[in-house]
């Protein structure tokens, strides 16, 4: 199993080699979305699993060539792990690994106090 971040990585599956796992970690109210990108003669399916190995989205595919997409938010910061699996044939494939969701709120500058001009008599 490899540890990944956010990023584009390729993978190779066939009959030797059906399944490729990865963990990344997400943190609380974080989306996480994942696209695997096959070539042809490669089918393959994508699954994504939470900290307790619970399934929590899945695309399953079998035409060769066939986009996969999924997507979940979590609740809590967890290891999250990705599993893409052969279906038919073999090939090469691209996936992509985005996190976002959370807002980092942007600091209110301090009000900013005139300073009064003296008076002239």
């Amino acid at each position: 199993m490899e540890t990944i971040t956010e990023g584009i990585y390729t993978g190779s599956l066939n009959w030797t080699d059906e399944n490729d796992f990865y963990n990344i970690t997400i943190s609380a109210g974080q989306t996480i979305n994942v696209k695997v990108t096959p070539e042809s003669p490669l089918a393959a399916s994508l699954y994504l699993y939470d900290e307790n190995r619970e399934r929590k989205a899945y695309d399953f595919h079998v035409e060769k060539g066939e986009i996969s997409r999924v997507s979940w938010k979590t609740d809590s910061t967890q290891v999250c792990f990705i599993h893409v699996e052969k279906y038919e044939g073999s090939g090469n494939y691209t996936m992509e690994v985005s996190v976002g969701g959370i807002v980092t709120p942007t600091p209110t500058p301090a009000p900013i106090t005139p300073t009064p001009k003296p008076t002239q008599k």
